[in-house]
């Protein structure tokens, strides 16, 4: 008789890995390392709040037109 641990996703469903918000952004895993998103560590792997993903994202948009 073996046991599974649930998945992480199923853990915290709020939460997704990097391999997922870099395959979202079009970027590499590393890219996403290097921003300045905040993160969650659960165990070794970092884990990424989807609504702190977005609200760093909607601080980021440059509209059009204007000059930053």
């Amino acid at each position: 008789m073996t046991r599974t641990l649930p998945q992480t996703s199923e853990l915290f469903p709020d939460l997704v890995d990097k391999a997922a918000i870099a395959r979202s952004l079009g970027v590499h895993t590393k890219t996403v390392e290097r921003l300045d998103i905040p993160y969650t560590t659960v165990g070794r792997k970092r884990l990424y709040r989807l609504g702190d993903v977005r609200a760093w994202l909607d601080a980021r948009v440059v509209q059009r037109g204007s000059a930053q």
